[in-house]
């Protein structure tokens, strides 16, 4: 059956060709460039003993590139209202007009050419706009309206690299294709840079995070204008640093206070519910702050950063949710869940509750890892992702001789900070989209998940299970070969349709 589908595939493209001369050099720039790229991750690991923070920047930079133009811009999730909301803030930054009368984004006249509605999945449509589009310019300053606005409540703070690179897009007079494709390639670089420090900071489990942000999905989202692509980044890096605080480094200074306040404002900026990611502070011992009371202060104070965040984007929006007894769930027309509601009905509350992670806990964790692509209107293989599935636990497991690092205590304070952020990223589409009549709580999406994967693995390691030699370089080349048919997989999707 798949060597059918591959003849099938293989027909379609070279018939297309006959009509797209760009599409069989794209095609063979994808799957050469990926599977040279596989052999270049082992060749780096194995050759050149390159510690793994380094490959991380080839592998996901090339990677990240490949999934750029396979995904082509607006199949990402929510990506239309992520740059209608990039562009309010690139005006803003240029000192002109960002909104109509009617709330909507201002923007250049060609900026509207490529429509979302069109291109919301990939096609042999949307890469024939790209490819032809790629090196175009614009010398017109005639503006118009676009058909959104921004996010509302959502902070720049999450949006720093897509905007700057819409703005220099603008500034060089670049197309409609060109500046989405800088505002995307910006929001990578940011990507790539921190999750590569955050794979150097890990005192341990690097191999495991490694394999979180080059997993599919964080790689798709990495490589668009959505804002989780700077949520991902800095909660791994979050973590990070929280864990090399508590395992490695010999004091708590003052600049580790503001790196880690500023990282919660960023985080918070986002969703309210990772602040809970501050509670790792308590897991540093008392003695590597200059007085032991200085280590509830510092776990205070990150909290703080994070308050500030709320208080700054949110604190509104908050309030809202927490305090009205009634709303309508806008996608289906009907009374929703209330916080209130959920008050008064503890019983139907666990039911519901539990009922949805009964039926839906897989499908979260499937398409955290990257099950559906784009606007889950897509399916890789499940082969596929019960491979990446099983790098995800090899990569978790400890190396023979290599310290646990992890205590009873450590491992009870990470459970308690993955569960209450699992169930509060269940709670905020349970009082916000879920409808009064629903058994279950609807729109949760697996990709939210995302910033406690590594927390999660942390927890599998084991003094009782170990691995003679590292399998980084096994590790590495698997997920290249994955990420390979993945996108394959993709590109089948778009060119069959």
């Amino acid at each position: 059956m798949l060597l059918d589908a591959a003849i099938v595939f293989r027909e379609r493209v070279w018939h297309l060709a006959d009509t797209y001369s760009w599409l069989i050099p794209m095609f063979l720039w994808v799957t050469l460039g990926m599977a040279g790229l596989t052999v270049l991750g082992g060749w780096l690991i194995w050759k050149k003993s390159w510690e793994l923070h380094r490959v991380f920047v080839v592998m996901a930079g090339v990677c990240g590139i490949f999934y750029m133009f396979v995904m082509p811009p607006f199949t990402a999730p929510d990506e239309d209202a992520h740059y209608a909301t990039v562009y309010y803030y690139s005006d803003k930054l240029l000192g002109q007009n960002a909104l109509t009368n009617k709330g909507m984004t201002i923007v250049r006249t060609c900026d509207v050419e490529y429509q979302e509605k069109e291109h919301r999945e990939p096609s042999i449509g949307s890469y024939d706009a790209v490819w032809n589009g790629l090196f175009s310019v614009n010398h017109s300053d005639k503006m118009q309206s676009y058909n959104k606005g921004p996010l509302n409540s959502v902070s720049w703070a999450l949006y720093v690299p897509q905007i700057l690179g819409v703005t220099l897009a603008r500034i060089l007079h670049l197309g409609n294709i060109p500046l989405l494709f800088l505002g995307r390639f910006f929001a990578l670089l940011f990507y790539v840079a921190l999750c590569s420090l955050a794979i150097k900071k890990m005192p341990f489990g690097k191999l495991a995070l490694f394999v979180v942000a080059l997993l599919p999905m964080p790689m798709e989202e990495a490589a668009s204008l959505s804002y989780d692509c700077v949520i991902n980044a800095v909660s791994f890096f979050f973590i990070a640093n929280s864990l090399d605080l508590v395992y490695r480094r010999e004091k708590v200074e003052k600049k580790d206070w503001i790196v880690m306040i500023l990282l919660a404002f960023f985080v918070l900026s986002g969703k309210i519910i990772y602040i809970l990611l501050a509670g790792l502070g308590i897991l540093i011992p008392a003695e590597k702050f200059p007085k032991p009371v200085l280590k509830w202060v510092y776990t205070g104070a990150v909290f703080a950063g994070g308050a500030a965040a709320v208080l700054a984007s949110r604190l509104g929006a908050l309030v809202n949710y927490l305090s009205r007894e009634t709303y309508v769930a806008a996608a289906f027309e009907t009374e929703g869940y209330t916080f209130q509601y959920l008050l008064a009905h503890p019983d139907r509350a666990l039911k519901v509750f539990f009922k949805t992670w009964k039926e839906y806990g897989d499908d979260y964790l499937f398409t955290a890892i990257g099950k559906k692509p784009g606007w889950m209107n897509m399916e890789v293989s499940d082969l596929l992702i019960v491979g990446f599935l099983i790098l995800l636990l090899v990569a978790a497991i400890r190396v023979k001789d290599e310290p646990v690092f992890l205590d009873a205590k450590a491992k009870i304070v990470m459970g308690i900070c993955c569960v209450l952020i699992a169930s509060g990223v269940v709670m905020a589409m349970w009082i916000a989209w879920t409808p009064l009549d629903s058994d279950l709580v609807m729109g949760v999406q697996g990709r939210y998940f995302l910033p406690i994967f590594p927390l999660l693995l942390m927890l599998l390691r084991s003094k009782n299970l170990s691995l003679e030699k590292d399998v980084n370089g096994q590790v590495v080349v698997g997920v290249g070969i994955l990420q390979f048919f993945v996108l394959l997989y993709i590109l089948e999707y778009a060119l069959l349709r």
